[in-house]
């Protein structure tokens, strides 16, 4: 898929140049370029993709809870884990970790419905990422809070 149009940012002191990657297998949406969403545009920084599935301040957190637990974890469970964020967040985070494959929802007929989470196979993979976050956080921004 060839690149899309270069644009010139008009919002910054000094104006440069990037070009718009689609990433493959997405549409053609109207209103694209209004729009810009980071879902549909792929940059060229391998970071920047990573912070486009899991960036954001919860996402991380749920997938360290579901990939440390050993057994699926339902909403109840994510939320007492989690207890400063707000239900409609814990949903809409879930719901975009599932859409970009790295949670799966497993949904029970019973009643009351059950719903369970798990990770992926693709979501696993981040478990060295997020051990790696962990590791640092716990030398450098545990100690230094610990200080002030």
């Amino acid at each position: 898929m060839p690149p899309l149009p270069c644009f010139i940012s008009s919002r910054l002191k000094i104006p440069f140049r990037y070009t718009l990657y689609p990433i493959s297998g997405t549409k053609w949406i109207p209103g694209y370029f209004k729009s810009m969403s980071a879902k549909r545009i792929a940059s060229m920084c391998p970071i920047e993709e990573l912070l486009v599935l899991i960036g954001g301040r919860w996402k991380p957190v749920i997938l360290w809870w579901l990939l440390n637990g050993e057994e699926p974890l339902r909403f109840k469970g994510l939320r007492q884990r989690m207890p400063r964020i707000s239900q409609k967040v814990l949903t809409q985070q879930l719901r975009e970790l599932e859409r970009d494959g790295l949670v799966s929802r497993e949904m029970f007929a019973e009643m009351p419905v059950r719903v369970e989470y798990t990770p992926t196979p693709f979501g696993r993979k981040l478990r060295p990422v997020l051990r790696a976050l962990d590791s640092w956080a716990r030398k450098h921004v545990i100690v230094r809070k610990g200080r002030s």
